[in-house]
């Protein structure tokens, strides 16, 4: 993932969490849709962050169904 990909994903993230009153978690699809990304990529891409230490996941429950959700560290 270069850079420019990990600032496009990172910004988009941002806003998307602005627009939840900056509190808000994003899923996973709501980031793929605003990027006009696959889920799959999307979700690769947030992982390669989340390994980096920039953004953190947490699940809603267990299973299908049921999303990642992420926010960006402070």
């Amino acid at each position: 993932m270069t850079d420019n990909q990990k600032s496009s994903v990172l910004n988009m993230l941002h806003e998307l969490m602005q627009q939840k009153d900056g509190n808000g978690w994003v899923t996973t699809r709501q980031i793929a849709d605003a990027m006009d990304k696959s889920i799959y990529c999307a979700r690769a891409d947030l992982i390669a962050l989340r390994n980096g230490g920039r953004v953190i996941s947490t699940q809603k429950g267990r299973g299908r169904h049921n999303p990642l959700l992420w926010k960006v560290l402070p």
